[in-house]
């Protein structure tokens, strides 16, 4: 399904992508259909009313959003790599 603007404004996919994953996450869960291979039929959702700012104001908003889930996914790989760091410590600690 593509999601387009009736109105022909323009649009950021990135804030848009943001804005259906966490703000209308459970509206678009109630809509959606089956147990094991969830489906969401566009004649589900076709009416929904998506508000949105102007097209700057989601730009500000995405890169923002974008720069923050960098910081987290680097903070992530250090932590990962700490953890394996104090694994490998205790290993050589009750190894030897």
């Amino acid at each position: 399904t593509i999601l387009r603007n009736k109105s022909g404004f323009k649009t950021d996919n990135v804030f848009y992508a943001y804005y259906l994953s966490n703000h209308k996450k459970y509206e678009l869960a109630r809509l959606a259909q089956g147990s094991t291979i969830v489906h969401l039929y566009y004649s589900l959702f076709k009416n929904m009313n998506i508000h949105y700012p102007c097209y700057e104001e989601q730009s500000v908003i995405s890169t923002f959003l974008l720069k923050i889930d960098n910081k987290l996914n680097v903070i992530d790989r250090q932590l990962e790599e700490l953890r394996s760091y104090k694994k490998a410590l205790l290993q050589q600690m009750f190894c030897n």
